[in-house]
C-alpha cells in the first residue's frame, strides 16, 4: 500500500508547523489541516495534518493509518525550545514574528522546568505511536536550520519523495534576543543544566 497521507506531530517548538507547510509544498497537497482536540476526521487519502495532541490521531482507522506516514518532529536543545514556547506564549507569536518592542518579562521558572521535564515522556507515548503505523521518519529542528536554503529537497529526501521545484524563502526565526527579553534567563538556564534528561537522543 503506498503512502498518500501525512501526519506531522511534535511536542511543540520544534518546528513542526514549518514541516507541515514544507509537506504540503513537496507533496502539492491542500494546506496542512491544524487541530486542537480529537473531533476531526481525515478523509481517506492525500492530506497532511499538524499535531501536537497524540489523542487525535491514534485511533486512525487501520485502513487510513496503513496509507499513512508519521514525522516526528524533534529538537535536541530543550532549553532553547522552551524559551521559545514560554516567549510565544507571552506574545502570542508562534510562527510569524514581527519586530514589536516587548517589554522584559520573567518566565515561572517551576512551569519552565515541568514543560521540559515533561518532554522525554511525551516522546515515549509518541515513539509508541510511531510503532502502529507502517513509515515514521524523525526531523530534527537543528537539521531544519542547517538545510534551511534547501528545505523541499530535506524533506522530500526524508520522506522518499522526488521534488525538483523551487525553494520557499525562509520563513524566518523570532529575531528577539531571549536572554535580554526573558529577566530570568541565567537562572532558568543554570537549573535546566542540572536536569539528567536535558537533552532527548
Amino acid at each position: 500500500m503506498s503512502i498518500s497521507n501525512y501526519i506531522v506531530i511534535g511536542y511543540g517548538r520544534c518546528g513542526s508547523h514549518w514541516v507541515s507547510e514544507v509537506c504540503c509544498r513537496v507533496l502539492d497537497r491542500r494546506k496542512a489541516v491544524f487541530i486542537e482536540d480529537n473531533s476531526w476526521q481525515p478523509c481517506d487519502a492525500n492530506w497532511v495534518l499538524h499535531t501536537h495532541d497524540i489523542s487525535a490521531v491514534q485511533d486512525l482507522d487501520p485502513l487510513i493509518k496503513e496509507k499513512t506516514c508519521l514525522i516526528i518532529s524533534r529538537r535536541h536543545d530543550l532549553f532553547s525550545a522552551e524559551i521559545s514556547r514560554a516567549t510565544a506564549e507571552h506574545t502570542n507569536e508562534w510562527y510569524h514574528y514581527s519586530n514589536k518592542q516587548i517589554t522584559p518579562f520573567e518566565i515561572d521558572e517551576a512551569k519552565f522546568i515541568n514543560q521540559i521535564a515533561a518532554t522525554p515522556w511525551a516522546y515515549k507515548k509518541i515513539d509508541n505511536l510511531a510503532e502502529t503505523y507502517p513509515m515514521t521518519c524523525d526531523v530534527w529542528f537543528e537539521d531544519l536550520i542547517a538545510n534551511k536554503n534547501s528545505i523541499e529537497s530535506f524533506i522530500a529526501d526524508k520522506i522518499g519523495v522526488s521534488f525538483s521545484g523551487d525553494t520557499a524563502p525562509y520563513p524566518g526565526s523570532n529575531a528577539r534576543d531571549y536572554s535580554k527579553v526573558v529577566l530570568n534567563y541565567d537562572r532558568l538556564k543554570d537549573v535546566t543544566k542540572s536536569i539528567s534528561f536535558y537533552q532527548v537522543d
